[in-house]
């Protein structure tokens, strides 16, 4: 018997032997072959993705923070409902439990972030009349479409097993192409009249296993490692740093549970995801956050109801704890809940539509509008769409499609931020294959 030994995974002829420092799994199997094969290529594309998203010249946001709407396509075209109904191997990253059903398979995608952020500067935000020459004056980015790729892989170990991986990726960056500051303003400062960047961008990996406690009930673990890149450049005043990056780590747990043929709930906890000290940054704008933006603790509920065999239905409710972490110091973001809502309909054997709609409640306040030139996460709700094509018995096809918008066009500026008029615009499309075994 031949053996080849990859780090802590032992490949045989008939066995594969997984040890850790704190898990050893035996896995055998009349299949073993092709879950080899699908293991092994789902790690190596995964690790190339993660690493297009760190060298990728911008990354992506949405509503909810620094999160998408939804992750895997099929998904972002429900509103991002997906805790109860498992669609693909995308589903770990907010359930490790949905993978119990979905089966042998692996899905590969990108979306894609289309966004446009500026903000108006009236001379009272500076302490002087608006009608000072050079006022109002403009601060804009261009319009950017950024693609963020997105892969699941999961294997059905036995009746009761599977075990699996996903990548996502989360964060902001945008090109600017005017100063911060007016030049009236910003002339006699550091970096005063320079065109700023930042790029903060998170991709994260979920190795998943979930196990069937009894046949309507499913229970998943997920680990999450993830690295994190900064850089942050030409802010008035501010040194430039070159990129810092941070290794973090957390896990996410979450269950799924059949109550009847036709229900199914699921609920999900995430960690706080903890990042090491950013060195360039933690003296500077993180000394508030101590040096560190990690990602917050995250609960995540979900009902999904079969209405009849052709029609889906979908809600999640999602809490996002941003003010115990980084993001509520330096950007002043407040705790945030989401409502997600998603329908699914059969139109033949071959299509299927979704449509969906997300609310997630505003977690910064207009006091706070000049903390959100370089992170404008102020847009609340969305409306996506969604179809999927079977291209064969094995294969399909999705698209999907996000427009984000506020109950009111503009962010005004009150109190401290008073004088500064926020407007961003941003949605997504996505494009996915799946392939199951």
């Amino acid at each position: 018997m031949s053996d080849e030994k990859l780090g802590g995974i032992m490949i045989s002829d008939n066995i594969i032997f997984v040890k850790t420092p704190r898990l050893s799994v035996c896995l055998s199997n009349k299949n073993l072959y092709k879950w080899n094969s699908l293991l092994l290529q789902g790690i190596f594309i995964c690790s190339i993705v993660s690493c297009c998203l760190f060298i990728s010249p911008r990354e992506a946001k949405s509503e909810t923070g620094t999160f998408l709407t939804g992750y895997g396509v099929k998904a972002a075209g429900m509103g991002g409902a997906e805790v109860a109904l498992p669609q693909d191997a995308m589903v770990a990253v907010m359930n490790p439990a949905g993978m119990a059903d979905v089966g042998t398979r692996y899905d590969i995608g990108s979306q894609f972030l289309v966004v446009h952020s500026k903000a108006e500067m009236q001379g009272s935000a500076f302490g002087a009349p608006d009608n000072t020459p050079g006022f109002p004056y403009t601060f804009s980015s261009t319009t950017a479409v950024v693609p963020i790729p997105e892969i699941g892989v999961n294997y059905q170990v036995d009746p009761d097993w599977t075990i699996g991986l996903s990548t996502w990726g989360a964060g902001f960056m945008l090109p600017f192409v005017t100063p911060y500051l007016p030049p009236a303003v910003g002339g006699s400062m550091l970096n005063g009249t320079k065109k700023p960047s930042i790029g903060l961008v998170y991709v994260g990996v979920q190795p998943s296993i979930s196990y069937k406690v009894r046949p309507d009930v499913a229970i998943g673990v997920s680990p999450i490692l993830s690295l994190m890149k900064l850089n942050i450049g030409n802010i008035p005043n501010v040194p430039n740093s070159s990129n810092a990056w941070a290794v973090g780590e957390g896990a996410r747990a979450g269950i799924l549970w059949d109550i009847t043929s036709k229900t199914k709930f699921g609920f999900s906890y995430a960690s706080e995801i903890n990042f090491n000290r950013m060195h360039g940054y933690k003296y500077t704008l993180l000394a508030a956050a101590g040096g560190r933006l990690n990602l917050p603790e995250q609960f995540d509920f979900g009902i999904s109801y079969q209405v009849t065999p052709d029609l889906v239905v979908a809600i999640d409710l999602d809490r996002y704890n941003w003010s115990s972490v980084g993001f509520g110091a330096v950007y002043g973001y407040k705790d945030e809940n989401a409502i997600k809502l998603g329908a699914a309909y059969n139109l033949t054997e071959d299509w299927v539509i979704r449509g969906g709609y997300q609310y997630a409640k505003r977690n910064t306040n207009s006091a706070q509008v000049s903390q959100q030139f370089l992170l404008p996460a102020i847009l609340q709700q969305a409306g996506t769409i969604g179809v999927t094509y079977k291209l064969s018995d094995v294969s399909e096809i999705s698209l999907s499609g996000e427009y984000d918008w506020a109950e009111t066009a503009h962010y005004r500026g009150t109190g401290p931020s008073a004088g500064i008029i926020l407007d961003t615009k941003y949605g997504f499309f996505g494009l996915e294959y799946g392939h199951k075994f």
